[in-house]
């Protein structure tokens, strides 16, 4: 975290020595806010114990922009997002495995590295940390039954890295990207902790003697549409 941090820095830094050193004339605006919504897949993954499945969720926010050249760009992204799992292994009367959704504030300050090119579309990459506010959470086993246990820590740590491309509309900047948030972070509250009667199970499906360590994977696909504000 600490090596990521530092090309955040180093990046938003070189960025603004070359744009003090030449200045933009092209006239694009170099700030932009926008929404961006967009699908999902996540899934739970649990030390030592059994696998489970991905499930689909949603994400919606704002973002906002700021190009300090044709090259680099820093963002910041606020958004509503579902993470968790399916199928987890897990022993509750009588039932051996559960759904599991997370409901989220997510932030995300990002680095932008840009490839101009020579037409309406710009491709780019981007990785920064990531940050999941669990604001509520639900298990259920089977479809309807719900567990009401507060498994989920607070704070959900990440890894944010993927691709995209900006294609400018003359109006607005439609904005498409891939992305794969890596957990970093326990998120079980209750980890190393003595399990009784139910909890988490391994991959033979016997109840685990102490409540293991999770973390998340997310793959997301996501459509923005911004808005450039002022001019350079």
């Amino acid at each position: 975290m600490v090596a990521l941090a530092a090309l955040f820095f180093l990046g938003v830094n070189t960025a603004q020595a070359q744009d003090a050193a030449k200045a933009d004339s092209t006239g694009k605006s170099k700030f932009m806010i926008g929404v961006r919504t967009g699908l999902n897949v996540s899934r739970i993954r649990v030390n030592n114990g059994a696998a489970n499945d991905f499930t689909p969720g949603l994400q919606a926010g704002l973002f906002a922009k700021y190009s300090f050249n044709d090259w680099v760009a820093v963002s910041l992204e606020a958004a509503f997002s579902q993470s968790g799992a399916s199928r987890v292994s897990y022993l509750s009367a009588g039932s051996t495995t559960m759904d599991w959704t997370m409901n989220n504030i997510q932030i995300n300050p990002l680095l932008h590295f840009k490839l101009p090119v020579l037409s309406v579309y710009e491709p780019y990459a981007f990785v920064g940390p990531s940050f999941n506010i669990n604001a509520h959470e639900q298990q259920f086993k089977g479809r309807f039954s719900e567990i009401n246990n507060d498994l989920a820590s607070s704070l959900d740590l990440g890894l944010l890295a993927g691709v995209g491309v900006d294609f400018n509309l003359r109006f607005a900047v439609l904005t498409l990207d891939a992305r794969y948030r890596h957990g970093l972070n326990d998120i079980q509250q209750n980890s190393g902790v003595l399990q009784g009667s139910s909890g988490f199970a391994d991959a033979g499906g016997r109840l685990m003697q102490y409540a293991p360590r999770l973390s998340t994977s997310q793959f997301s696909f996501q459509v923005g549409l911004g808005f450039p504000i002022g001019g350079k």
